[in-house]
């Protein structure tokens, strides 16, 4: 993105094919799914025939720190208090809209999960991505997933581990 107009810099490639790219370049097994536009985590585990549990929900904060990226399981809620105390701030808040288009050239739910790589934001990987062998998540668009071992998408990027959800909710 031009940091001076926020508009996409005509030869850069669209953050999907940047993510595509590194996937190649890097010699990693993955899969592309098509899919019917899905706006929430929910629409979008239903349309790949994924767990919701193997999602990789990417959620981008903004403190006094910057911008920093969180990553956690879609099946699990982020637990604000944790985020706080990771950033050593007591402010902070999701960021709007206009700025993910401006940092990430994406809408909500579009949003892939690398922070740190080609995304100028800090990464936060939380536990719940580690205990699964898959991750899921959409790149940089709603209609498009792309499905990978998590032990590849590691090697990827440069996070710090945390433990930022809400214990999953039990059913009785």
């Amino acid at each position: 993105m031009d940091p001076v107009t926020n508009k996409p810099l005509l030869n850069q490639p669209s953050l999907n094919q940047q993510v595509r790219n590194l996937l190649e370049e890097n010699g990693l097994a993955y899969e592309i799914i098509d899919h019917d536009l899905a706006p929430t985590c929910d629409h979008s585990a239903r349309h790949r025939g994924t767990s919701l549990t193997i999602g990789g929900k990417s959620l981008l904060f903004k403190s006094k720190r910057g911008f920093s990226m969180f990553v956690i399981s879609a099946a699990c809620r982020i637990n604000s208090n944790r985020v706080r105390k990771i950033l050593q701030t007591q402010k902070v808040r999701f960021a709007s809209d206009e700025e993910l288009m401006a940092v990430a050239g994406v809408e909500k739910g579009a949003l892939p999960p690398f922070g740190g790589k080609l995304l100028e934001c800090e990464l936060f990987i939380d536990e719940t991505i580690f205990a699964n062998q898959k991750i899921a998540f959409t790149c940089g668009s709603l209609t498009q997933s792309v499905v990978m071992n998590v032990s590849d998408y590691l090697t990827l990027v440069d996070g710090v581990r945390v433990d930022c959800c809400h214990p999953p909710e039990t059913k009785d």
